[in-house]
């Protein structure tokens, strides 16, 4: 149960338009990519008479609440070592096929879990030491080779973190949006950027059928110094209790806006879904 496994855009209006369609391409594409099954709503005989049977008026249906598919994490399950916390990075990290039929893994696959990537002042990401709070975190890499003709390869980065407590996942996400303010244009590596990057948070709740307690979601566009650009760019970063999942792609002129949709939310609705199947 648990081993879940395009054309330049100029700055400014076009590009806040692509953004903001791409933030409703993943909520459309996304949320309903994989869910929870719902919940039995078929009534019993006594239950679904009509007017004509009982004489008296049919009651409107209520309507679900916002929390109807929400999380409850049970704390006795919690990761309080370095080693628990690394059992469950494993398990929920996605293999590359999981993206996609077509990804592999990059070289080096995964980062080293006693670091995880921050932004400079100079807005250059770089990896440091994991803050206090954090037990441990994992980035894996995969990509989905080139297809020729001067096209680059579509790049997914999916991390892990856990937190010794909610209160340290919950600042990670605000430090997040936080950054996304501070650096809208960003060096992710030697040779790239990102720029134009608009974040979006959400509250506590659910997202079609799957519940997070925080989300926050970035769009932009990004450029390689060999494989030039501007091409499409999403990152989405969520939190289960004391554990984040997040997920960045980077697309190509042949992997579109959709596809970046698409590759996001595979990865990220199934790190989701195994986080809060081993932590309920």
């Amino acid at each position: 149960m648990w081993r879940l496994v395009g054309g330049s855009v100029s700055p400014r209006r076009p590009v806040r338009r692509a953004a903001a369609a791409a933030l409703l391409a993943w909520l459309v594409i996304g949320c309903g990519s994989q869910s929870r099954p719902l919940p039995d709503v078929i009534p019993s005989a006594e239950e679904s008479a009509g007017p004509e049977e009982t004489g008296e008026p049919t009651p409107e249906p209520e309507a679900a609440p916002d929390d109807a598919f929400a999380f409850s994490p049970d704390p006795d399950k919690f990761p309080t070592t370095v080693e628990q916390a690394l059992l469950l990075i494993d398990l929920v990290q996605p293999e590359p096929t999981a993206i996609g039929p077509d990804f592999v893994a990059e070289e080096p696959a995964e980062s080293d879990p006693a670091t995880w990537s921050t932004l400079d002042d100079a807005c250059v990401q770089a990896s440091g030491p994991l803050p206090d709070g954090v037990l441990a975190s994992v980035s894996r890499y995969s990509r989905l080779p080139a297809t020729g003709g001067g096209d680059g390869p579509a790049r997914v980065r999916t991390v892990v973190t856990v937190h010794a407590d909610e209160e340290s996942a919950a600042a990670e996400l605000t430090d997040t949006l936080e950054e996304a303010l501070r650096c809208p244009d960003r060096e992710p590596g030697q040779g790239e950027s990102v720029t134009g990057l608009i974040s979006l948070g959400n509250p506590a709740g659910s997202r079609g059928q799957v519940s997070a307690d925080d989300q926050v979601y970035g769009t932009g566009e990004y450029r390689s110094d060999e494989f030039g650009g501007p091409y499409p760019y999403l990152s989405v970063i969520s939190r289960s209790g004391p554990v984040t999942t997040a997920v960045s792609v980077n697309g190509t002129a042949a992997f579109d806006e959709r596809a970046v949709s698409q590759a996001s939310a595979q990865a990220l609705v199934q790190m989701q879904t195994t986080v809060q199947a081993a932590l309920e």
